[in-house]
C-alpha cells in the first residue's frame, strides 16, 4: 500500500520587526507585541457557513518539544445534503481548501490580523467529497510552533482560519469557514532559558522505537514485549503476545494478561506513522485507538495491514503489525512463520 502525497510548506508574508519596531519575541517578559503593533494584514473574519457543508471534530494538540514542537489540527468536512429544499441540486464536490493564520481569538464576522498560511499540509486531491485536516491522506494540516514567521507577534493564543470551497452540478458555489484556536507556549518568547525549559510549557510526546522480530506459531509463538524477542513454544504460555495457528489463519492473545485493540487512525501496515509524517520517529500519540479490550483478535492475516495496540498488566503501550503485509508463509501442519514490526517507548 503506497500513499504518495505532495508535503508542502506554505509560507505566508513574514513581516520583519524593524518594520513595525516591535518588542523583540525573546523580551524577558515573553509579552508579544501591542495590539496596534501587530505585524500581518487586516482580513474580514467571513462568517459563511452553507447548510450542505458538514463540519465536526474541529480541535488542535499540541506534539513534540522544543524546536520540533507543532500543532496537528483536525476537523472533518462532509458534503450533507439533508438540509437542502426540494428541488435544489443532489451532487456537492469539495473544490478547494485554504488556509490562514490569524494572532488572538478570531470572531467570525469581525476583522482579524492575517498573517498569512503558515500551515504545512498535504496537497487534497479534488474534487473530492470528504476533506479530513488530521489525516495524511487528506489534508494533513500542521504548524511549527518554532516558525520564525510567528517570533514577531509572539506567544499566546493563534487561530487557524480554514476555508472549504464546494460546487454542486448546477454550478452553485458552497462555502464554510471555521476557526480553530490554538496556543503558542510563552516558553517561544524566552530565550534566555534553556531550550529544555519548554517542556514544562509544551507536551512532551513518547517516542517510540520499532524494531522486527522472526517468529512461528509452531517453534517461537511468542513475543517479549520489553526485549522485541522471540520466546520458543517451550516457554510462549505465560509470554506477553502469543500466536497461535487457527483455522488456517493467526490467532493474537496474550499469556499474562496484556490486552489489545486496533489502531484508530489512517495508519496501516507499509503505511507506518512515521513514514507518513516524514519523521525519523513514531510518537505515542500517532496510536489512537478506541478501546484496549479484546483478550485476543484472530484473523490476523485476513487483516494484514492492521496495525493493533496492547497495554500489558503493567500499562506498558505498545503497538504492532506485520512487518510487511506478505510477511507471513504459510509452513506444514498449518502454522505460518511471520515477521512482526513492534512499537515501544524509546528508553
Amino acid at each position: 500500500m503506497t500513499f504518495n502525497f505532495a508535503k508542502t510548506l506554505m509560507m505566508g508574508s513574514v513581516i520583519t520587526m524593524g518594520a513595525f519596531g516591535l518588542i523583540a519575541c525573546g523580551d524577558d517578559s515573553g509579552s508579544s507585541a501591542p495590539a496596534d503593533e501587530q505585524p500581518g494584514s487586516s482580513a474580514s473574519a467571513d462568517a459563511t457557513q452553507d447548510i450542505s457543508i458538514s463540519a465536526t471534530n474541529l480541535g488542535s494538540r499540541t506534539r513534540g518539544i522544543g524546536i520540533n514542537a507543532e500543532v496537528i489540527f483536525s476537523g472533518n468536512f462532509d458534503i450533507d445534503l439533508s438540509a437542502q429544499q426540494t428541488g435544489e441540486a443532489t451532487d456537492i464536490s469539495f473544490t478547494a481548501i485554504s488556509y490562514d493564520v490569524a494572532y488572538g481569538t478570531v470572531v467570525p464576522g469581525e476583522s482579524y490580523r492575517s498573517l498569512g498560511d503558515l500551515t504545512a499540509h498535504q496537497e487534497v486531491r479534488f474534487p473530492t467529497k470528504m476533506i479530513d485536516l488530521g489525516s495524511a491522506n487528506s489534508a494533513g494540516v500542521s504548524i511549527s510552533l518554532a516558525n520564525p514567521a510567528l517570533d514577531p507577534v509572539g506567544c499566546g493564543t493563534y487561530t487557524l482560519v480554514v476555508k472549504v470551497s464546494a460546487v454542486d452540478t448546477e454550478g452553485n458555489d458552497k462555502v464554510s469557514n471555521q476557526f480553530i484556536t490554538f496556543d503558542r507556549p510563552e516558553s517561544f518568547c524566552k530565550t534566555s532559558e534553556p531550550e529544555s525549559s519548554s517542556s514544562e510549557d509544551v507536551v512532551e510526546e513518547v517516542p517510540m522505537t520499532n524494531c522486527q522480530v522472526e517468529l512461528s506459531t509452531n517453534m517461537a509463538p511468542g513475543l517479549d514485549l520489553a526485549t522485541c524477542t522471540a520466546v520458543d513454544a517451550a516457554s510462549a504460555a505465560t509470554a506477553d503476545v502469543i500466536f497461535t495457528a487457527a483455522n488456517g489463519d493467526i490467532t493474537m492473545s496474550s499469556g499474562n494478561g496484556a490486552m489489545f485493540g486496533k489502531l484508530d487512525a489512517d495508519y496501516s501496515v507499509g503505511y507506518w506513522p512515521e513514514t507518513a509524517n516524514n519523521r525519523t520517529l513514531a510518537y505515542k500519540s500517532d496510536f489512537p485507538y478506541r478501546a484496549i479490550a479484546n483478550a485476543s483478535f484472530a484473523n490476523m492475516i485476513e487483516s494484514a495491514e492492521q496495525i493493533y495496540v496492547i497495554q500489558t498488566a503493567a500499562g506498558g503501550f505498545y503497538a504492532l503489525g506485520f512487518a510487511t503485509e506478505k510477511s507471513y508463509e504459510k509452513l506444514t501442519n498449518n502454522d505460518y512463520s511471520f515477521s512482526i514490526k513492534l512499537y515501544m517507548p524509546a528508553q
